[in-house]
């Protein structure tokens, strides 16, 4: 009975005689194939709940851990481009940078308007003192990381592949028929040479 008090189970509808001391009996046959049933049942029940919720929590796992090197890569990415975008100067001289990058837009805005629709604005790209663009070179890192993501991204897709079941058993399928392709050809060449005696 204590077993059964782990789940809260006291049994009281089921002691329904006493004795002479006023202890509770319960009835004999019913109460022990009852017993014995219920025991089985949360036995069963807990086993089988402790497993789903372990087959529950090994799957979230490895979602997180396919995931989590894409994931790294994005808030990286995130927290680089949130960086960049931010000027270099403590808080109460932002300002003067927020100035700046007003002035700069609209001179930039204004010329748009009166240049030709047909040709770019070429005062839109920022020269640096080395004479490269800011733009360009932002594009050809963003180009670079984005190359590297698609390698990364191939060769993760090759190697699941490779790794799968069924691309194993294609493989293995193939060596097979390619086996028995060479044994068909030796036996074609044994039967055709005069010299070899059948034993």
């Amino acid at each position: 009975m204590p077993y059964f008090q782990i789940y809260g189970e006291l049994f009281l509808e089921v002691m329904n005689t006493t004795n002479e001391l006023d202890i509770p009996v319960p009835d004999t046959f019913s109460s022990i194939t009852y017993t014995i049933l219920l025991a089985l049942y949360l036995l069963i029940g807990n086993v089988l709940l402790l497993n789903i919720l372990i087959a529950i929590f090994s799957r979230v796992y490895e979602r997180v851990e396919a995931n989590s090197l894409v994931e790294w890569r994005y808030e990286r990415y995130s927290l680089i481009s949130e960086y960049e975008d931010r000027p270099a100067i403590p808080p109460p001289f932002i300002i003067v940078v927020h100035i700046y990058r007003t002035v700069r837009w609209c001179l930039l805005k204004c010329t748009a308007c009166s240049s030709c629709k047909k040709q770019p604005a070429t005062s839109e790209i920022n020269m640096t003192s080395s004479g490269t663009s800011e733009v360009g070179e932002y594009d050809r890192l963003m180009k670079a990381i984005e190359r590297e993501s698609l390698d990364n991204y191939r060769r993760r897709q090759a190697d699941e592949q490779r790794s799968s079941a069924e691309s194993r058993m294609n493989r293995i399928e193939e060596r097979c028929k390619i086996i028995m392709k060479k044994m068909e050809q030796f036996e074609e060449r044994l039967k055709q040479s005069p010299t070899v005696t059948k034993l």
